[in-house]
């Protein structure tokens, strides 16, 4: 078997970054039925697009009307109503927005329970995605966030004790921080095999061209 490497810097609140998710696995799913031997070993990092705020929510227009004003928010959300629909995200842009730093504790947590194996982040990525931009679920509430980590087969008991704990904190800040320095065009951004980087919610075949260009250093070099 051959591993590639897939290392992803996104937010939680990000659509763009759901809507990336989606055609990456996409991408995936066609490479490896032209590649059985291939697994993929994908791997989450953190993104704060509004690190400024605090953990009480606030309600989403209100946020998006403050930053877009509200003719050219209409406009975004009909776009990516549009773009959703096409990758199978029902977007509804009720609800609220909060400090996404718990939601990215929580990934780290499972990636370190868990280990790469399972998928338990990618699983805990696409139900955090799905609470927030299809439930108007409050992400920066620990009991959603519990929830969500229990429906893709993790102890909620030990995620809710993880989240009320200060574990991580500082290590996943400091970690977003360093990424905002990184990404400086924003997310969603991957690296293949730490040494291909694609910016933004590529086309599925963006994503094959790089993974064929990764195999092919990589039985070359072996």
């Amino acid at each position: 078997m051959q591993t590639l490497k897939i290392d992803i810097i996104s937010d939680t609140v990000c659509p763009w970054c759901f809507i990336g998710k989606r055609r990456l696995e996409k991408a995936m799913d066609q490479f490896k039925s032209t590649h059985p031997n291939v697994i993929f070993d994908v791997v989450w990092h953190p993104f704060e697009l509004n690190s400024h705020l605090g953990g009480s929510p606030k309600p989403k227009e209100e946020h998006y009307i403050a930053k877009f004003g509200k003719e050219r928010m209409d406009a975004i959300f009909a776009h990516l109503k549009r773009v959703g629909a096409l990758e199978g995200i029902a977007f509804d842009f009720g609800g609220v927005i909060a400090n996404t730093l718990a939601s990215h504790r929580l990934m780290a947590w499972s990636r370190r329970c868990c280990g790469s194996s399972s998928n338990s982040q990618s699983h805990l990525v696409e139900a955090i995605f799905h609470d927030y931009f299809e439930q108007r679920q409050d992400i920066a509430d620990y009991a959603v966030l519990a929830a969500a980590a229990e429906r893709v087969g993790l102890d909620k008991d030990k995620a809710l004790a993880y989240l009320n704990s200060n574990e991580d904190v500082d290590t996943v800040r400091n970690e977003a921080q360093r990424n905002q320095w990184a990404c400086q065009d924003g997310v969603p951004n991957y690296k293949i095999q730490d040494r291909f980087t694609i910016a933004g919610a590529q086309d599925p075949s963006v994503f094959l061209a790089y993974f064929e260009k990764a195999l092919n250093e990589q039985q070359t070099s072996s």
